[in-house]
């Protein structure tokens, strides 16, 4: 079977080779940045007593709102300056990018027709896409584990492996959720901007409500509805495995890709 036909039949390795350039500019961007803040913990934890008198002085409302615990510890730094924003914020990028123009975007450029003329349908052509969308995903989160060992043993942030494994599969997860959406919107409607728009609008209202939550007394029992709740309540790096915030993350994920491949089977293309 000629490559391109290939391609064409396994719809998944064919996003995945579409996505290959992101995944490469993801991954570097990864690498980059995360041996960039590794290699100043040596010097945070070498002044420890300076850092610590800052952060009692820091209040704690703001130290919980921003998850701040220790600057001095591996997992406590790299949860302040990755975890709680920077990284998050390059997944969430990713996912919703990907997720809008799996099946939005490439119906809006004409190559939709092209996967549909074969013989697979249309629930498995989504549901292929969705797989492209995980894999795509897994590979930065490995991607980053990787780049997290190579730093704990370049400066010594003493990891605990289970602990980080969690916290990259959290982050993950939660970029998953936050990809399926986007990917139902755009199943949805067959608009890509819209579904950019709707699973960013999400994504940032769920992290507004959960750093409110944490401010505001009375925004506490809304906490539920964030999605940052189950990936950030209670940080993996930090106290270990939160199991049912997993188990949320991907029943989301998973919820929202079946609503994906359910819209992607009834809806005509070219209609909204």
């Amino acid at each position: 079977m000629p490559r391109e036909g290939l391609f064409l039949r396994n719809v998944a390795l064919k996003s995945l080779r579409d996505q290959r350039r992101a995944l490469v500019g993801f991954s570097i961007g990864i690498v980059i940045y995360v041996g960039f803040l590794a290699a100043f913990f040596p010097t945070v934890r070498d002044q420890a007593a300076k850092f610590d008198q800052i952060l009692d002085a820091y209040p704690p409302a703001l130290k919980t709102a921003f998850g701040i615990d220790s600057l001095t510890t591996g997992a406590g730094y790299l949860h302040a300056e990755l975890f709680s924003a920077m990284l998050p914020i390059l997944f969430l990028v990713y996912a919703i990018g990907r997720g809008s123009d799996l099946i939005a975007g490439e119906e809006e450029r004409g190559q939709l027709e092209l996967v549909l003329a074969t013989p697979l349908t249309r629930r498995a052509a989504a549901l292929q896409k969705a797989l492209a969308l995980g894999a795509g995903l897994l590979v930065l989160g490995l991607v980053l584990f990787a780049t997290l060992l190579v730093a704990d043993l370049a400066v010594g942030l003493d990891l605990s492996l289970v602990r980080l494994a969690a916290e990259v599969a959290s982050l993950v997860l939660l970029a998953a959720a936050c990809g399926a959406l986007a990917l139902a919107a755009g199943a949805l409607r067959g608009r890509r901007g819209l579904a950019i728009a709707v699973a960013t609008a999400v994504a940032a209202g769920a992290y507004v409500l959960d750093l409110v939550s944490k401010l505001v007394e009375g925004a506490r029992p809304l906490r539920w509805a964030s999605l940052f709740s189950y990936y950030d309540g209670s940080p993996a790096i930090l106290h270990g495995p939160d199991w049912a915030g997993l188990a949320v993350l991907a029943g989301v994920a998973v919820a929202l890709v079946g609503v994906a491949v359910a819209a992607f089977d009834r809806r005509d293309l070219g209609r909204a």
